[in-house]
């Protein structure tokens, strides 16, 4: 019998330890990633409500971990994200990431959102607002409020959720690492296999 709370593959359908996933939404992202992320382990890094909001440890905890995945929840119940395939640690300091492959989703409806331009303001990060795609899935962590302004990426303002600014309901980042690595057995999940979404008591 598959251990439960083992690092899960986009390849088996499985869905990962989240509270937000489900195996509809992995079959969606999937579709989207790059071929060389199609087959990888994806295992949570962060859970808003779990883990404290401490920016600088936040920060420290992406940049050496390669692609990430973001999905958060408004409190309207609109699930969207955004998935940055740089390192958010491999760009100059002060310097945005630069990227072609970065996109931002809705779950709800089912859309990527690519880069309009070159890709040069794909995503920042900082110790003031953590890691932000451009100026576009933009975070305020002191107060935990969401902006978009449509700078970077071709997004449809009102399908990723209900207004221009909002305050976060629900996040998980995660990233992604290839098959077979250990899993991190500092987070205790289990599946809810019935409703194939993933349940954090």
């Amino acid at each position: 019998m598959k251990d439960p709370i083992a690092d899960l593959t986009f390849e088996e359908m499985e869905a990962p330890r989240s509270k937000l996933l489900t195996l509809r939404d992995l079959k969606l992202i999937r579709q989207w990633l790059p071929s060389e992320l199609k087959s990888c382990s994806i295992r949570r890094l962060f859970q808003l409500g779990k883990n404290k909001v401490d920016i600088p440890s936040l920060c420290k905890e992406l940049c050496g971990k390669g692609a990430t995945l973001f999905i958060c929840k408004d409190g309207s119940g609109k699930k969207f994200g955004g998935f940055m395939d740089k390192d958010w640690g491999s760009a100059p300091k002060g310097s945005p990431l630069k990227s072609q492959n970065a996109f931002l989703f809705s779950l709800d409806y089912q859309e990527k959102y690519g880069i309009m331009n070159d890709g040069s303001n794909a995503g920042f990060i900082n110790v003031i607002n953590g890691p932000c795609f451009g100026h576009d899935l933009f975070f305020c962590w002191d107060t935990l409020r969401v902006s978009l302004n449509r700078t970077c990426y071709d997004v449809d303002v009102f399908k990723m959720y209900d207004g221009l600014e909002f305050t976060l309901a629900e996040m998980e980042i995660f990233c992604f690492s290839s098959k077979g690595k250990s899993r991190d057995d500092s987070i205790d999940d289990s599946i809810d296999e019935s409703k194939g979404i993933c349940s954090i008591f």
